[in-house]
C-alpha cells in the first residue's frame, strides 16, 4: 500500500469540496408545496385591502418576509429548504 496523503482519490470530489445539493423527494416536495401555498395565503391576506387599520407594532413587514422566504421551497434542494424552515421557526417567535 502506498502513501496517497494530499491525492485526490478517482470520482470523488476533493475534502473542502461542497457537497452536491439534493433535490428534495417526490414525498418532501409535496409537504413543501402545501407550506408553499399556505405562505402565499397569508401573504394574500395580510396585503388584502381592509376597512380598518392595521396596528403599528403588528410585524406586517416581519411576517411578510418570513412568508415570503417559504413560497419557493420545493424548487431547491433539501438543505436550502431547510434553512429557509429554520430561518422561518426561529424569527416567525413573536
Amino acid at each position: 500500500m502506498g502513501d496517497n496523503r494530499g491525492k485526490l482519490i478517482e470520482n470523488q470530489p476533493p475534502p473542502n469540496a461542497a457537497p452536491t445539493p439534493v433535490a428534495p423527494s417526490p414525498r418532501l416536495t409535496a409537504e413543501l408545496d402545501r407550506v408553499a401555498a399556505s405562505a402565499r395565503d397569508l401573504i394574500d391576506e395580510i396585503t388584502k385591502k381592509t376597512n380598518f387599520e392595521i396596528d403599528d407594532e403588528f410585524p406586517k413587514q416581519r411576517l411578510l418576509d418570513i412568508a415570503g422566504s417559504l413560497t419557493n421551497l420545493s424548487a431547491g434542494s433539501e438543505d436550502g429548504a431547510l434553512y429557509a424552515l429554520e430561518y422561518a421557526a426561529i424569527h416567525g417567535d413573536f
